[in-house]
């Protein structure tokens, strides 16, 4: 590219090449009802009611998988208790208010979640979708999205939700981690009590 701007060379063909962009995927992600139904099935299986957990965890707190196991803490606020800490992949700090059903779970392992590789983990959310009847593929990235989607339409602002997964930018969540969910315009309905027609 330089030479061929300094005039050493005359044609460069790969200069005028403009690559596509890859398309963006839809958002997978779950609903409440579904984060519900998966909170509350009894699996006879140790390592299933564990990874269980370790997913429900990410759909609560939006971590990573590489962010569960990592240095965060929980901090206690006159708002209500917050897990911060940063990013492992960005080093983004990350702040995250904290529900009773991420202190459950903590206190369920005494703060020390167990540990699975990611591939075993992939393997059991697949299964433990086919158990529970939910025709969507589980990943760990999945909870991660769920997190990001479900706070959208509970009406936190988006730049909130960046900051909640440590994104450095917006743009981040909007493409990648929002999911598509009438909840946010029919929770605005409900604030704002517009009449139905």
């Amino acid at each position: 590219f330089f030479a061929t701007q300094k005039g050493y060379i005359k044609s460069f063909e790969i200069v005028h090449y403009k690559g596509k962009k890859d398309p963006i995927n839809e958002v997978v992600f779950l609903t409440k009802q579904e984060v519900d139904k998966i909170a509350n099935w009894n699996f006879n299986s140790l390592m299933l009611t564990q990874i269980r957990d370790l997913f429900l965890f990410q759909c609560y707190t939006g971590l990573s998988y590489a962010d569960i196991w990592t240095s965060w803490e929980i901090k206690h606020t006159e708002y209500g208790d917050i897990l911060t800490g940063k990013r492992k992949k960005t080093k983004h700090v990350f702040f995250i208010p904290v529900n009773n059903e991420v202190l459950r779970l903590l206190e369920t392992y005494s703060y020390n979640l167990p540990r699975y590789c990611n591939e075993v983990y992939n393997r059991i959310l697949k299964e433990i979708a086919g158990v529970i009847g939910i025709n969507k593929r589980l990943t760990t990235h999945v909870g991660r999205k769920t997190f990001a989607t479900l706070r959208d339409s509970e009406g936190w602002s988006r730049e909130t939700v960046s900051k909640m997964l440590g994104h450095r930018s917006i743009k981040t969540t909007e493409l990648y981690y929002l999911g598509e969910s009438t909840s946010r315009v029919e929770n605005e309905m409900k604030k704002r009590k517009v009449p139905s027609s």
